[in-house]
């Protein structure tokens, strides 16, 4: 086992103890999102669980990111509390860093909304400039040199910014 995953199984299994009624059935949903927001998924879970009915069963739909946000969905009808608990949490997620649970902001890298710190974001706008070039080398797109210069100086300019933040 990974060590993600064995830290998934891990949180997994401290919320099933904590929160035995709304985790009861409920799976790893974890691996749907960054570590960052783990701690934010736990709290929420802790506020829901004295809320939760016990014929409740399995009460956890679905957990993910959408838009760069914490989307937490209930099988059943939540009270006013528990969805403001919910929306809370969700709105916290647009402040907080995904990857890394530091504060952060939504941005934008080719229309893929994701909130990240500084830092985070700039490992993305790294990984998104070299996967760009891998492309144009792999397949061999048609590519002035103008363009080779400034995807070069983009990578360049990402890595040493990326350095001096570290």
């Amino acid at each position: 086992m990974n060590t993600k995953a064995k830290r998934i199984k891990e949180l997994n299994d401290r919320l099933k103890l904590k929160c035995p009624r709304l985790w009861k059935d409920s799976q790893p949903y974890f691996s749907c999102v960054g570590e960052g927001w783990w701690d934010l998924i736990y709290r929420l879970c802790v506020k829901l669980e004295p809320l939760v009915s016990d014929k409740a069963g399995s009460a956890i739909g679905q957990i993910k990111e959408k838009f760069g946000t914490l989307r937490f969905y209930l099988l059943f009808s939540e009270s006013v509390e528990m969805y403001n608990f919910i929306r809370e949490a969700e709105e916290e997620s647009a402040k907080t860093c995904e990857e890394c649970g530091a504060p952060g902001k939504q941005r934008e890298i080719n229309h893929w909304v994701k909130t990240s710190c500084e830092r985070c974001h700039k490992k993305r706008l790294i990984g998104n400039v070299n996967s760009r070039l891998e492309l144009l080398v792999k397949f061999g797109f048609p590519c002035e040199e103008e363009e080779w210069s400034i995807l070069i100086k983009e990578i360049a300019d990402e890595r040493n910014n990326s350095s001096e933040s570290e």
